[in-house]
């Protein structure tokens, strides 16, 4: 997630809509079914979570001299370089002394006796300083890369401070989100410093129920408790990197039984070779997903509808498009609404090598970049006989590459459009010029075709394809419903038996 991320949803489902849920789930047996009254739920299973505390993890160095070359190629990944202690090493955005202006404030970043601060002198207030304890992301991300910064409050929280930097754009922004609704923004001589929403600092890492927060995504280990001997929060976390256990889980007792020679049946560890789709996707999700959390404390193989609120939350505030497209804010959790999902096998490492993050095809063959055709036609191996039949682009044209048209990278509608942050659309959709239009989505043909209407994209593409692939029931019976005219026709429309 980006280190200026808007602030975690609270979801809370509609009465009337939750009433029309209830009473379609309630239908299916209890006492009073054929009555129409609602059957009462189940009492939830009981949450068996693994207690596990911090020495447990061995850190990221630990493993090194076994698994050298995993070591090796995550070190150099964007998790092994995915934020850290601020330094020159660490640190992209220039703490040089030059002012960052706002119409009430003058916000000074800077670098003072080794230690890297922001002086803000603010109208109306006395001039304080903001030491930075921690730095998050390293600008490395495509479509839009950026660094934020922590810091430690009184109270022991460790909380990101209002202005991140944009590497793209080499600017300073801030997410006026929660105040002057306006996303993310540079920061001009017109913009006030009350306009951030992060102003004073407000959302720490780890999860705090109480505050608007990123939850444990953005380091490793995290975690943010209140002390009430203490009357203050203790905030813990191994790094801020993203290590070896944020995927293994902990590592400590696999070290101690390699260490004696007693690896044998029992390694330790939590095996991920066998996992699933869904298991291995959980692995990710815990981060790169729009997401609640219900119970901290995830481990690999344990329940992940147990510790998150993923696949129910579309029922709120309304996240993503019906087709699973990203409505505000989201990451690749939008491709549980993929065809290569739900009708085939694909994870993440379908396609990402775990370690060193570069691209594989699904024989695990190393591939050249992210927009290398390997990663699709080595299922989809009959576009690769001749591509341009398929694609209506000349072979080594832009137009050409599957994920061009296929994964186009979007940029999130929540962020706006002046801070570049794109993700490529993990919902793998086939493109759908008008409808895409409709949704206020710049697609993969006007994406690229910015001369043309949508209706002349549109009548194009049929031309190629012939009548587009239609969209699944469930989808389509969103789209009616958001035509229907009052509530009880969109519940006989999503709730109809056929």
């Amino acid at each position: 997630m980006s280190p200026s991320c808007p602030v975690r949803i609270r979801r809370t489902v509609p009465s009337a809509v939750a009433a029309l849920v209830l009473a379609a789930c309630g239908s299916e047996g209890g006492e009073d079914a054929g009555s129409g009254a609602l059957a009462a739920f189940p009492p939830p299973p009981a949450i068996a979570s693994a207690q596990v505390s911090h020495d447990d993890f061995a850190g990221a160095e630990a493993c090194a001299d076994c698994h050298t070359d995993q070591y090796r190629a995550w070190a150099s990944s964007t998790h092994g370089r995915a934020g850290g202690s601020p330094g020159p090493g660490v640190v992209i955005a220039p703490f040089d002394g030059r002012a960052i202006t706002f119409a009430d404030a003058v916000v000074v970043p800077r670098v003072q006796g080794g230690v890297y601060e922001f002086v803000v002198r603010q109208r109306g207030f006395d001039d304080a300083s903001w030491a930075v304890t921690g730095v998050i992301g390293r600008g490395h991300m495509l479509g839009g890369g950026t660094q934020g910064f922590l810091t430690r409050l009184d109270d022991g929280t460790e909380r990101f401070l209002p202005w991140d930097w944009s590497d793209d754009d080499r600017s300073w922004f801030c997410n006026t989100g929660s105040r002057a609704n306006q996303g993310w923004q540079p920061i001009t001589p017109d913009m006030r410093l009350a306009d951030c929403g992060d102003w004073p600092p407000l959302r720490p890492i780890g999860t705090v129920d109480r505050f608007a927060n990123c939850q444990e995504c953005h380091g490793s280990q995290i975690t943010t408790t209140f002390d009430v001997g203490q009357a203050a929060y203790e905030t813990e976390y191994t790094t801020l990197q993203v290590n070896c256990e944020s995927c293994h889980g902990p590592a400590a007792r696999h070290v101690a039984l390699a260490e004696a020679g007693g690896l044998g049946a029992d390694i330790g560890l939590e095996s991920l070779a066998y996992r699933d789709k869904d298991e291995a996707l959980a692995v990710c999700f815990q981060c790169h997903a729009l997401k609640d959390v219900v119970q901290e404390g995830y481990l690999p193989g344990e329940s992940f509808e147990e510790h998150y609120a993923l696949k129910f939350a579309v029922l709120g505030d309304q996240p993503y498009f019906a087709d699973g497209r990203v409505r505000s804010f989201a990451y690749q959790g939008t491709h549980l609404a993929s065809a290569c999902y739900l009708q085939g096998p694909m994870d993440c490492a379908s396609c990402h090598e775990p370690h060193g993050q570069g691209y594989q095809d699904t024989n695990q063959r190393p591939l050249a970049s992210p927009f290398d055709d390997g990663q699709c036609t080595s299922c989809h191996a009959s576009k690769a006989a001749d591509p341009e039949a398929h694609t209506f682009h000349p072979p080594a044209s832009d137009g050409a590459r599957c994920v061009s048209c296929h994964m186009p990278y979007l940029q999130h509608p929540e962020v706006g459009s002046e801070i570049p942050f794109a993700r490529s659309d993990h919902t793998i959709p086939v493109p759908r010029p008008v409808f895409d239009g409709d949704l206020g989505i710049v697609g993969a043909c006007a994406g690229c075709h910015t001369d043309r209407s949508t209706l002349q994209l549109e009548s194009e593409a049929r031309a190629w394809w012939g009548e587009l692939k239609p969209h699944r029931p469930l989808i389509q019976a969103q789209f009616d419903e958001l035509r229907a005219r009052n509530l009880d026709e969109a519940g006989r429309l999503l709730l109809r038996p056929d």
